[in-house]
This record gives C-alpha cells, structure tokens and sequence, in this order.
C-alpha cells in the first residue's frame, strides 16, 4: 500500500505471512527419519489461519516539512509488526516520544528531506530442520543448475 503525495512524503507498506512451510524429501519412505527435512511451526494466528512467518517492511520518504491533508504521518510507518493496518492510523496521530526513542541514534534524522527511511519486522516459528546429505547434493545441484542458465 503506498499513501501521501510525491511533492511532499511518501510511505508505504509491506506485509508478507507464511501459513505453513515444509521441505519433505519424497524419495524416503513414510516412516524414514530423512523424510521431513524442514518445517516450520506456527507462531499465531492472523485472519483465523495460522502464521508460521510474518514479515512488515515500511517506508517513508520526506519531500517537504510542509504538512497537507491527506499526508501520512511518521508514526504510520514506525511499528512495521502491525503490518498493513499501519496505513489505517489517524494522519493526525503524532510520533510519540516512545516511538522516536525505538529509532536511537537515527531519531534526529527524522526530518532530513528526500531521505528513505526503511523499517523491517520478521518474526518466524520454530524451525525443526535436518541435513541429509543426499537430499542437500540434489538441491546444491539444481540451485546450481538455475544459476548457471540466469548467465
């Protein structure tokens, strides 16, 4: 989602979640302990399903100190975990000192013109993973494979 005007500030918002990942190496058997190379547990729910990955990437781009309406305010985009109901925050809703205070040493660079300020949310379930050397042979061998055919 992308909000404010190009003369003045920009943001935008970026939200990717993962419901359920697994590696299975078909060639082993049901009951063989090489067959479940990788899965990832849940960590919550988000819209009644299950999460296993989350990831919140805003950014916000300061054009003029000027403040129109319609403008998206600095402290839309300043807790990237809530995702994309960060664009739905009143414009007239201010960054608080608690939110200025998260940024540390960059918390003065706020109203620096035409800078790109990028923040980034990840939170992932637990991993459960194994190496079978088979397995990761074949992977290397098609991961080169594909690299080779992008020349």
């Amino acid at each position: 989602i992308q909000k404010g005007h190009p003369g003045y500030r920009i943001a935008r918002w970026v939200e990717v979640s993962v419901g359920k990942l697994e590696v299975v190496n078909l060639n082993a058997g049901k009951q063989q302990p090489s067959r479940n190379i990788m899965s990832m547990q849940p960590i919550r729910k988000h819209k009644g399903l299950p999460m296993c990955f989350f990831l919140g990437l805003n950014t916000f781009q300061l054009l003029d100190n000027s403040f129109i309406i319609g403008d998206t305010p600095l402290s839309a985009v300043l807790e990237p975990w809530e995702g994309l109901l960060g664009h739905t925050k009143d414009q007239f809703s201010p960054a608080t000192p608690m939110m200025l205070q998260s940024l540390g040493f960059l918390k003065d660079q706020v109203h620096d013109m035409g800078r790109l300020m990028i923040f980034v949310f990840a939170r992932i379930g637990q991993v459960t993973a194994i190496d079978w050397a088979p397995f990761r042979r074949r992977m290397m061998f098609f991961m080169k494979r594909g690299l080779n055919d992008m020349d």
